[in-house]
């Protein structure tokens, strides 16, 4: 199980590890996107630095050993309006989001589905490595916003993550993420 944050939890690894060659937003998603490449455990679980969980977690992310499993996005399900609230925080502010959603959309992709991409468990196989590499090459294309690629990823690669339940992230006990705030989300900040 990989985390990209410096805690440490028991059965956990931690990846810090520097690429002074890209933005750092970029660099920290090798390990997101490719976790086989730290670990020969046949399923890893990814969450992000800023999560908290408990025990819990493993057990909920496990249950089906899905190819790959997290949350459905909490609020949204376009990219559109993802770009609207991702236009809030100034870290997007140099990406070409807008051009991103509008190639995508160009290409035929159907715009149904937007995911939470702080959470993801998933088996360790050939067809996911790849699927992980077509995803960091859409951010070395477009930039760090990883939820706008990976519904596209999906599309393009066959890929259909099954939805941790009925459930989003804001509505279980057992994580909590600590820039996604009820709050957040009820301003659209999220």
């Amino acid at each position: 199980m990989i985390n990209d944050g410096e805690q440490q939890w028991d059965g956990w690894t931690s990846i810090v590890e520097p690429k002074p060659h890209l933005h750092a937003n970029v660099a920290a998603k090798v390990p997101k996107l490719r976790p086989d490449l730290y670990t020969d455990a046949d399923y890893t679980i990814w969450v992000d630095a800023g999560c908290t969980f408990t025990d819990q977690l493993v057990n909920e992310v496990t249950k089906n050993k899905a190819e790959w499993t997290m949350f459905t996005h909490p609020v949204r399900i376009k990219l559109r309006p993802e770009v609207e609230v991702s236009r809030l925080n100034k870290k997007y502010d140099p990406l070409d989001l807008e051009g991103q959603v509008d190639h995508y959309l160009s290409l035929g992709y159907p715009n149904d589905q937007l995911w939470g991409t702080g959470l993801i468990g998933r088996t360790t196989s050939d067809h996911n490595a790849r699927v992980g590499d077509v995803w960091l090459r859409e951010i070395c294309r477009w930039g760090f916003q990883d939820q706008l690629s990976f519904p596209y990823v999906c599309w393009t690669n066959d890929l259909q993550p099954v939805s941790l339940g009925k459930r989003t992230q804001l509505s279980v006990d057992w994580v909590k993420f600590a820039d996604h705030t009820q709050k957040e989300f009820e301003e659209g900040y999220g």
